[in-house]
């Protein structure tokens, strides 16, 4: 029993001598952690429907969203995070940061953009084209009103809200006179004030189209006998003797959005719906002043104006890129204290829109696609290669 518990005591004592030997040997062939030395970065601003997956995956080609998380410690739960809150994106040597990062140590002013995704292929955009079924309907925004050529002053019984098929009389306004069977567009005027790329507050008028009417009948003011006497096939007319000029009568072959009374005419061109694409010019940088109905926030498909026009070489059918500015920052060693470089910031590309209508100095564009959500004083460029749109 005495010579078991002996060879016993020597196991353990020979099994300890083992473990302390070799234990700094185990120890130590656990890889030590890399160490990643932040240089410069940018900050990102979070839109909605954002996620940190996401967002690395945008910038690092790869979804390494811990080490974004990590990146920024007030983010207490990596899956809520809310829109308008800034993420610092570091520049990453252990990871791929993009075939288009343009973070480096030394930045160059002549960078654009950050982790912009565009396609390696310069294609060309001559053989494309986009069907906007209701170009008729697309209204304009000019620094002056346009001539009108007549006015709405009276519908048939007398109605306030006017649609497809129903009669209007109207008043002549200009020295050129309204013609029989001639097709005019029915619009209405806004006042809008806007900021354009000088920074200069501006007041213009929006042509907000409401819809086509063609003249069937011409009457002249001193010709109210006629029309008196024309009750039994047409509703009277009482407001005629009052009118200040000639008039006519006409039907409303399409309407958009109720027709009202004292809604414009100006003779009806026709437009293709069908818009060849091409390349935008460049250099070119412009503001997105507002949408056709005035919304605040708007997304893909919307119809808006900018505030660039004929003047600036702008023309039907080029393509440009949207995009929102977020800083470049620079790190210390120890990327403790993040400091937010100066001009230029980077430009991040969000989506596309397409040129459906210009005037002198504004244009009506149609945002084809878009990651986030826009709203007014949103920014677009000619990035020199827009992708194919689909």
């Amino acid at each position: 029993m005495m010579k078991k518990r002996v060879s016993d005591v020597m196991v353990t004592f020979l099994i300890g001598v083992l473990v302390c030997v070799l234990f700094p040997h185990i120890a130590n062939t656990k890889e030590p952690e890399e160490s990643i030395e932040c240089q410069t970065g940018l900050y990102y601003t979070v839109q909605e429907g954002d996620t940190l997956w996401d967002i690395s995956k945008q910038f690092y080609d790869t979804p390494v969203w811990p080490e974004v998380w990590k990146d920024n410690e007030y983010l207490h739960n990596p899956h809520w995070i809310y829109p308008g809150q800034r993420i610092e994106i570091y520049y990453r040597e252990d990871v791929d940061n993009g075939d288009d990062t343009t973070i480096s140590k030394q930045p160059s002013d002549q960078e654009t953009g950050f982790a912009s995704k565009q396609p390696d292929t310069h294609s060309s955009l001559d053989d494309q084209s986009i069907m906007v079924s209701y170009i008729d309907r697309v209204g304009f925004i000019r620094d002056e009103p346009i001539q009108a050529h007549g006015k709405i002053f009276q519908a048939n019984y007398n109605r306030q809200m006017i649609s497809q098929g129903d009669l209007v009389y109207i008043e002549e306004l200009s020295d050129t006179p309204l013609t029989m069977g001639g097709r005019y567009t029915v619009y209405r005027l806004k006042d809008v004030t806007y900021t354009n790329h000088q920074g200069i507050r501006m007041r213009a008028k929006h042509h907000y189209v409401a819809g086509i009417v063609e003249i069937i009948r011409l009457e002249n003011k001193n010709d109210i006998e006629r029309l008196k006497s024309d009750a039994q096939t047409q509703p009277l007319c009482p407001l005629c003797p009052k009118a200040l000029g000639n008039y006519a009568l006409a039907k409303v072959t399409k309407s958009f959005q109720p027709i009202l009374m004292n809604d414009y005419l100006t003779p009806y061109t026709q437009r293709s719906p069908q818009i060849a694409l091409k390349q935008g010019v460049t250099p070119m940088e412009g503001t997105i002043l507002l949408t056709e109905e005035d919304n605040q926030i708007f997304g893909d498909n919307t119809v808006a104006y900018i505030d660039k026009g004929e003047s600036d070489n702008i023309q039907v059918g080029q393509v440009y890129s949207l995009f929102q500015r977020e800083s470049r920052f620079f790190c210390n060693e120890n990327c403790i204290m993040p400091r937010q470089l100066p001009e230029p910031m980077f430009r991040l590309d969000t989506g596309h829109m397409v040129v459906i209508h210009t005037e002198p100095h504004t244009s009506t564009i149609l945002i084809r696609k878009t990651k986030n959500y826009v709203q007014p004083g949103g920014m677009f460029y000619a990035s020199g290669n827009t992708p194919m749109l689909p």
